[in-house]
């Protein structure tokens, strides 16, 4: 509740004012009480000269009973107006008149007049009875003896004079003095003090929205100024850091909230009460105004199925919350109808009777979680299947190479049983020779992830001998690789037999390139050994003219060889090389058989490109295109519609090889199957149907390009043409 607060300068001045009414009233006090004190003592020393000077006087009219006489002088004493009375208790008069006592003597009636003291006056008893002091003498004669006593009574009329004066005057000085006092001490205190507290004060009140002052305070001013001052600083600056830490831990929270999308509940088990976040509203679809904060939002939003599940965790975790954490995944129905998955985890606090007060807890929608466990459960079931009834030999190794897990494809493959393969590596299995190529694949299979089409020779059961390719990948876990493996044995010993038959085939080409060159030597030495009989030579200039053409006719059979060595030589690593080098060594080795077979090439390299390939492999698989179409070109019966084109172009990111022929095209039915291994349409004798399987493996494993056949309509030199049109297309990067 706000209170009214009393403004310090209201206290300053009832403190001020206070301590100088005080100090100034305790100083008046003293006064007071000496000024009472000397005047007492003046009446006092006053009364004994007095009394001294009556003495020797009366003491002579006592002794001659000359009582008129003396009251006379006690008359002449009395002018001092503090006197009340002074009266003689004359002891030689009572001894005449028999009495115990004689007075007589002179008092100050109420009036002021001096009249004769009568002791039998009950007024005169009462004036001298207020007096404010009193004094007495004895008189004695020469010898000693008491012949009387004087006694004088005091007024303090005059005291009380002096003394209502004293008061008067030191009430005008302390209403002078507090307020003189108290605006000077205000202001030197406002100036000299509270200024500096002020302005801290005010400095303080400068705040952010966080209530931490701005900027440090000024350490100006006096010493315990300044020190709390610095003290304030060492406050904000510790405060400031703690506010950081503050900020950062709330900004963490909330990032940690929102950001994992958790849902946080709050359930007070004794009120029956529940919290929930905004999260965890949004898991179910609701939005924060749209679901009460109960526990029986939670409850009737679970599946019926699992209710019982959390019922048996509640009472368990109940019982012993550090023992038995509570955590499961359940349902929940969503606002659409729909049901979630969500992992709920909770910690609930005990009351001293080990009864539940309170428990807080989280929920994380791990729907995705649990569709994605379906999804690879699924997969896991079709790797499976797979894995176990793939024709190709699938195997799991570890990183040395050893077997871990293999199908029976790949059991058949090798003859071995299940045990004795489980014993045995990868590289193991290989040729001698093989054996460092294959340590150097799993190398590289470790360092990029995988590797496909290695081919090497395997040793198997019985030491029977089995050509394999393989791709190989490294699995996700980073410790085991799975291989799949053909058995090519088959395939290559085909591939071996294609590649002799296009040896002799090649062979056939450098005989019809050959004829001609060796039949011009031929014909020259023949010309020169007749002319030199018949002595027809008659300058030298005749035959150095022979020499230069057999020369050149030489020159161009030892290019013919080198570019047929070229070919045939193994090449087993890639190499940069430019497309259009490949046509040109293409059309040197096939250049009698086009010639021979009288077909009109039209060869437009418009672009070219480099790419990093085989390029023996790629002259071997035009050649195979080529030489398709020339078997088909012979079936044309005019020479000159015998046409081959070989363009190159690109268009966007690819670059296009097409070659194609005016042979009529190949059969639609058959269109589709033209590259799969041992398909043919020519007579046994001619062909094997090997080599545009080969050439779609070298153009697409090895290359890593793509090869397409389709049938083309097109017009040439004013005439339509029909024919077979391949296009080999590279991805340009």
């Amino acid at each position: 509740m706000k209170q009214n607060r009393v403004s310090i300068y209201f206290i300053l001045f009832i403190i001020i004012t206070l301590t100088v009414m005080f100090v100034v009233g305790l100083y008046s006090s003293y006064k007071y009480i000496s000024t009472k004190k000397e005047m007492i003592d003046d009446v006092k020393y006053k009364s004994s000269i007095t009394l001294s000077k009556l003495n020797n006087n009366i003491k002579d009219f006592i002794l001659s009973y000359s009582a008129y006489e003396y009251n006379n002088l006690i008359f002449n004493e009395m002018n001092n107006q503090n006197v009340i009375a002074i009266i003689v208790n004359d002891y030689k008069m009572a001894e005449i008149t028999g009495d115990k006592n004689f007075f007589s003597g002179k008092i100050r009636d109420e009036r002021g007049l001096i009249i004769d003291y009568n002791g039998d006056s009950k007024v005169h008893r009462e004036l001298i009875s207020n007096s404010s002091y009193s004094s007495e003498l004895y008189i004695f004669d020469d010898v000693g003896n008491q012949i009387g006593k004087i006694i004088m009574y005091n007024s303090n009329k005059e005291i009380k004079k002096k003394l209502s004066e004293i008061i008067e005057d030191n009430i005008k000085n302390v209403i002078f003095l507090s307020i003189f006092m108290t605006i000077f001490l205000f202001i030197a205190i406002r100036y000299f003090l509270l200024k500096y507290i002020f302005n801290i004060v005010k400095e303080l009140e400068n705040r952010n929205e966080d209530g931490i002052p701005l900027k440090f305070l000024s350490t100006d001013g006096p010493k315990e100024i300044s020190n709390l001052s610095k003290t304030i600083n060492e406050m904000i600056e510790s405060i400031k850091a703690s506010n950081t830490q503050l900020n950062e831990l709330k900004e963490r929270l909330l990032l940690a909230w929102d950001g994992v999308n958790d849902g946080i509940w709050d359930w007070n088990i004794k009120k029956d009460e529940a919290y929930f976040s905004k999260n965890w509203k949004n898991i179910i679809g609701y939005e924060e105004d749209e679901l009460e904060n109960s526990p029986k939002s939670f409850f009737e939003h679970i599946h019926e199925d699992d209710r019982e599940l959390i019922k048996n965790h509640l009472e368990k975790h109940f019982q012993n919350p550090e023992k038995n954490p509570y955590s499961l995944e359940v349902r929940l129905r969503c606002k659409d109808g729909s049901y979630k998955w969500v992992l709920t985890r909770g910690k609930a606090s005990l009351d001293e009777n080990h009864n539940p007060t309170r428990m807080v807890g989280s929920h994380t929608d791990i729907t995705a979680r649990k569709e994605f466990e379906r999804v690879l459960e699924e997969q896991k079931e079709q790797f499976e299947t797979i894995f176990n009834y793939s024709k190709d030999g699938l195997a799991i190794l570890d990183l040395q190479s050893n077997f871990l897990e293999f199908n029976d494809s790949y059991l058949n493959m090798t003859g071995f049983t299940r045990e004795e393969l489980l014993t045995k590596s990868c590289i193991g299995l290989s040729m001698p020779e093989d054996i460092e190529s294959a340590k150097k694949v799993m190398n590289e299979v470790l360092e990029n992830g995988s590797l496909v089409n290695f081919e090497k020779a395997c040793v198997v059961k019985d030491e029977k001998i089995i050509i394999t390719n393989m791709s190989l990948a490294l699995l996700p876990d980073k410790k085991r690789i799975i291989i799949s493996a053909k058995d090519v044995t088959d395939r290559k010993l085909i591939e071996s037999q294609s590649k002799l038959a296009s040896m002799g085939e090649m062979i056939g080409n450098i005989a019809h390139q050959w004829r001609q060159p060796l039949s011009a030597i031929s014909t020259i030495a023949s010309g020169i050994k007749v002319r030199s009989e018949f002595g027809a030579i008659t300058t030298q200039d005749e035959i150095l003219s022979d020499m230069d053409t057999i020369i050149e006719q030489t020159q161009y059979l030892s290019k013919t060889i080198d570019d047929f060595r070229n070919f045939i030589r193994e090449g087993e690593r890639k190499s940069d090389i430019f497309i259009s080098t490949v046509i040109d060594k293409t059309f040197s080795i096939l250049n009698s058989t086009i010639v021979n077979n009288n077909i009109n090439v039209i060869i437009n390299k418009n672009d070219d490109i480099k790419i990093d390939g085989y390029e023996n492999e790629l002259i071997q698989a035009f050649i195979n295109i080529i030489n398709n179409a020339k078997d088909a070109l012979k079936e044309v019966e005019n020479d000159d519609d015998k046409l081959l084109f070989i363009d190159t172009k690109v268009i966007k990111d690819e670059f296009i090889i097409s070659i194609k022929d005016s042979a009529g095209g190949i059969n639609e039915d058959i269109l589709d199957k033209i590259f799969e291994p041992y398909f043919t349409t020519k007579h046994k004798s001619v062909g094997t149907g090997i080599g545009l399987s080969m050439v779609y493996q070298i153009i697409t494993d090895h290359h890593n390009a793509k090869i397409k056949a389709f049938n083309e309509s097109y017009k040439y030199n004013g005439k339509v043409y029909k024919g077979a049109r391949f296009d080999i297309v590279f991805k340009i990067d």
